[in-house]
C-alpha cells in the first residue's frame, strides 16, 4: 500500500505498541482540515471482537501519544485522535481485505487505465492483488497501488420513508 514516509514511520512505532497492548493498529492518518494538522490512530481488539471500549481507548492515549510526540510528524502543533475505526473502517493491510470479503469497499489508488476510484464488492485477495467485484466484471488491483481503502459503511433506518 503506498504510503507517505511519516505515517510508515508511525505505523512502524505504534504497530509493536499496539500489540503488546492486546490492540491491533487499524490504521494511521496524516491530514490537515481547516489549517489544524491531525495524528489520527485507529485501534480494535486484537482478537477481532470489533469492540473497544472508551476507557481502552483512554489507556491507549497514555502511550500512543509519546510514541506519535517521538517521531514528530508535524512540525508545530496538531491533535492527537485515538479511536476505533467506525463503520467506514479502514483497511490498511492484506490481511484485512481477506477479513472483509463480501463488504463494499471504496480504494482510491494510484492511476490505473486513467482511473483512481473504486467502489466494488471486495471478492478477495490473489498474491498481493486486491479482487475488486464492479458491475460488469472483476477488477484486480495491486495492493501496492492502494493510497486509501475503506469499507462503505451501511446505515439502517427503520423510521417509515426511509
Amino acid at each position: 500500500m503506498a504510503r507517505k514516509a511519516k505515517e510508515q514511520e508511525l505505523i512502524g512505532g505504534l504497530e509493536p505498541a499496539a500489540a503488546a497492548h492486546g490492540l491491533e493498529l487499524v490504521e494511521v492518518e496524516l491530514l490537515t482540515v481547516g489549517g489544524q494538522a491531525i495524528v489520527r490512530v485507529y485501534l480494535e481488539p486484537a482478537d477481532e471482537s470489533g469492540s473497544i471500549s472508551i476507557d481502552i481507548l483512554a489507556e491507549a492515549n497514555a502511550w500512543v501519544d509519546p510514541l506519535v510526540e517521538a517521531i514528530d510528524p508535524y512540525p508545530g502543533a496538531y491533535t492527537l485522535e485515538v479511536s476505533s475505526p467506525g463503520i467506514d473502517r479502514p483497511l490498511r493491510t492484506l490481511r484485512h481485505f481477506a477479513r472483509f470479503q463480501g463488504e463494499t469497499v471504496k480504494l482510491r489508488t494510484e492511476p490505473i487505465d486513467g482511473r483512481s476510484n473504486w467502489t466494488g464488492q471486495l471478492a478477495g485477495i490473489e498474491g498481493e492483488m486486491i479482487l475488486l467485484e464492479l458491475e460488469d466484471r472483476i477488477e484486480k488491483i495491486a495492493w501496492a497501488k492502494i493510497k486509501k481503502a475503506h469499507i462503505q459503511g451501511s446505515y439502517f433506518s427503520n423510521r417509515k420513508g426511509q
